[in-house]
């Protein structure tokens, strides 16, 4: 059977796993908590625990990477997702939410995988300037087209043969990852020889914690994600209790906002030998204001249409998108392990994006409302940070001027 030897192809089908696994049951909150008798506010925790194996698994893969290579690494993670997967089925046949939970987070737990390994062989193939344009590519695959195209598929499996279906969807998707990453050609054993020694790994991550280059960079990301969580978790409720969309209805809009993801980061990759870093922030955050004003004064109003809310987060998403690609690489590039850096740095931002997503479920009023606000503080902390960032940053370094 032939290989394939440009790695791409492979990243292409395996970093976007964990997005998918976490976002394809948007479109059926309401359907599952009427299957397990839930509230809605309840039905969220299929996605706020998926997020919380999300953040956890990256901190694991490293070290299981340099111990066991990338190609073993993602095998053991698909198969940890295989187990929550079927967890997630058998709830749905015994009515048990909290097996459905387990089954989740372990989900994501082991789908993550593919995204921690895609950062760390981007960074061994690709020089850096070619890095941030494959990085881009990558993650407008993996947070842009293929979440698009699976919420707007969850809307319509749930629509017309029921959420279930979309377990069995994610299944079928893990073992097409298995299958390329069997094809990918072999790279000279990048195995160390040595046994993972905790206490090494300890060390590391409190060197990490202290270089503030790189935390700056990683929070970055992390806060830019959360844009688009918080987004997964408001927008169906809003969708469907104040503008009245079914699920099928709202998968099909919300390819408005990831299109603006699409259309941001293409044009990050496109601009990437001319534009400075710093020119991506004050884009995103003047971008992020703007249509989280729109929605915010269209609820305060009481006119909010599908229209405004989705072109809303259309601009938002075209403001928070190139900001990860551009602070994950030069984040895993400011250190000499770049599949521990990856690891750790995913974990971070997820933990991050995690905790924001939760915040925004915290206030009692419109969800509308709230989504707005919560994107404001985004915006807010995304200054402070930059601002912080440039301080430890040196005056001569090019890897901080160039975006892709």
């Amino acid at each position: 059977m032939n290989k394939i030897k440009n790695p791409l192809y492979a990243l292409i089908v395996i970093m976007p796993y964990a997005t998918i696994a976490v976002l394809i049951l948007t479109p059926a909150l309401l359907e599952l908590a009427y299957r397990y008798g839930i509230s809605t506010k309840a039905s969220n925790g299929v996605i706020t625990f998926a997020m919380l194996g999300y953040a956890i698994g990256p901190i694991l893969y490293g070290p299981i990477a340099s111990r066991h290579g990338k190609k073993r690494t993602v095998y053991i993670g698909v198969a940890i997702s295989l187990v929550g997967i079927l967890s997630c089925i058998f709830s749905y046949y015994q009515h048990n939410f909290i097996l459905m939970l387990v089954g989740r987070l372990i989900t994501s737990l082991g789908a993550v995988s593919g995204m921690v390994i895609a950062y760390a062989v981007v960074a061994d193939y690709y020089a850096e300037v070619d890095a941030r344009k494959i990085l881009s590519i990558l993650v407008i695959l993996a947070f842009a087209v293929i979440p698009s195209l699976a919420i707007a598929l969850g809307g319509y499996i749930t629509q017309n043969f029921g959420w279930i279906y979309c377990l069995y969807f994610l299944g079928l998707y893990a073992f097409v990852c298995v299958l390329v990453v069997y094809l990918l050609a072999d790279k000279p054993d990048d195995r160390s020889q040595t046994l993972i020694n905790f206490d090494s790994m300890l060390i590391g991550y409190l060197a990490l914690l202290k270089n503030k280059v790189y935390m700056g960079y990683i929070s970055l990301a992390g806060i830019a994600v959360a844009a688009v969580y918080i987004y997964a978790a408001k927008a169906p409720i809003v969708a469907v209790h104040q503008i009245r969309l079914n699920p099928s209805e709202f998968g099909y809009y919300n390819l408005i906002p990831y299109s603006g993801y699409i259309i941001a980061l293409y044009a990050s990759s496109k601009l990437s030998a001319r534009l400075l870093y710093q020119h991506i922030i004050v884009f995103g955050l003047v971008m992020m204001s703007a249509g989280s004003l729109l929605i915010l004064l269209a609820s305060l109003v009481n006119h909010l249409s599908a229209n405004v809310l989705f072109f809303g987060a259309f601009i938002i998403f075209c403001g928070s998108a190139p900001i990860v690609p551009n602070s994950m690489v030069l984040a895993t590039k400011s250190i000499h392990d770049r599949s521990f850096a990856a690891s750790f740095g995913s974990f971070f931002y997820m933990v991050l994006a995690a905790f924001l997503t939760w915040l925004a479920g915290l206030p009692q009023m419109m969800q509308s409302v709230s989504y707005a606000i919560a994107i404001m503080f985004l915006v807010m902390a995304i200054f402070t940070i930059n601002r912080f960032c440039l301080e430890f940053i040196p005056k001569n370094s090019s890897s901080k001027n160039r975006v892709g």
